[in-house]
């Protein structure tokens, strides 16, 4: 009887939960139907203004500034050049959001403006639509965009209106009584946005940053100069090496603090990186030598962009994703994350 009653109740409560989904996308259908029957029957395009990573720290402490210049420079560049006859000639409309976050979760300033595949003649009197395959060249929007960003920005500078406090990230020591001394202020060239700290068998301290330590190449893309995140080993005095610097080749940008394996090498797991984009895991050694152990694939249900990694007393290597796997769920974008468990010869 009791079996029954239970059995009832979870049936009960089964049923709750789906008609709560039910009325929820319900709901998202009727909203998107209201918003459907207010757009133009036009072709939409997705144009993206994005802020280089090395600028992120500042977009942090500066907000309402970069921010602000964000916008408006990304809306005078569409204006301007939808307004020149070599493109469209024609006076357009569009709805700009800004991100301030990536999707890996780390600081990535960038503004989505959807837009309208056309605009009005000069006179108002007539629509122009774009062409077909593209809205703008988008080769002529970044050279425009970069160039007012910039030129706002300096004069941003030159009027004392940024603060400029540093904001790459410190690594510090505290007493028990409160005592801080400050051991080690990234500059950037060394990293910037440490992830953590793991205390080694030799006595020095270990750790990552998710961006700095400039090379060669771009995390995003390899046409300027960018910063992907670094390992380093820092005596307990502060005195800092850096082990490697994360570039286009193996990409990066770790995500968490690194461990040291029983086979007294270190294991770090990066959000960005791999053969996929969806993030790797590496071996260094103590003295800097970069191994790729795994490569992350969605597409086989490995998950994306790793945060971490604990080892088993039986040398195997335990950690979760924040994205990927093959089950989905309506509070998720793009899947859900995965646990996995990871064999090392």
């Amino acid at each position: 009887m009791l079996g029954l009653v239970g059995t009832e109740n979870l049936a009960a409560k089964q049923m709750v939960r789906i008609d709560d989904r039910s009325r929820y996308w319900l709901s998202v259908r009727r909203w998107l139907e209201k918003r459907s029957a207010e757009l133009l029957p036009v072709s939409y395009y997705l144009v993206v203004f994005t802020l280089p990573h090395v600028l992120a720290p500042l977009a942090l402490q500066n907000k309402a500034l970069v921010y602000g210049l964000l916008f408006r420079t990304a809306a005078e560049t569409l204006l301007q050049i939808a307004a020149d006859p070599k493109h469209l000639g024609a006076e357009i409309g569009f709805l700009a959001v800004l991100h301030t976050w990536g999707r890996k979760l780390l600081a990535h300033p960038h503004v989505h403006c959807v837009v309208p595949g056309g605009g009005l003649s000069p006179d108002h009197r007539r629509w122009i639509p774009c062409g077909h395959k593209f809205f703008l060249p988008v080769e002529v929007l970044s050279v425009v965009f970069r160039g007012k960003f910039l030129a706002a920005f300096q004069r941003a500078f030159q009027k004392h209106k940024l603060t400029l406090a540093g904001g790459y990230g410190t690594i510090f020591k505290i007493t028990t009584t409160g005592t801080l001394t400050t051991l080690h202020s990234f500059d950037l060239t060394d990293g910037a946005g440490p992830e953590g700290l793991v205390q080694a068998s030799d006595g020095n301290f270990y750790g990552t940053t998710n961006s700095g330590g400039f090379s060669s190449s771009n995390c995003s893309n390899g046409n300027v100069s960018g910063t992907c995140g670094t390992v380093f080993k820092m005596t307990p005095t502060g005195a800092l090496t850096t082990l490697h610097i994360f570039s286009y080749t193996d990409r990066g940008n770790p995500g968490a603090a690194p461990i040291q394996a029983s086979d007294g090498n270190f294991y770090v797991t990066t959000s960005d990186g791999g053969t996929t984009g969806s993030g790797a895991i590496f071996k260094i050694t103590p003295t800097g030598t970069l191994t790729t152990v795994h490569n992350l694939d969605p597409k086989n249900g490995d998950g994306a962009f790793s945060v971490g990694l604990v080892q088993h007393s039986n040398g195997i290597f335990y950690g979760p994703t924040v994205r990927g796997g093959n089950m989905s769920y309506h509070f998720c974008t793009v899947w859900c994350g995965t646990l996995f468990s990871l064999s090392v010869p």
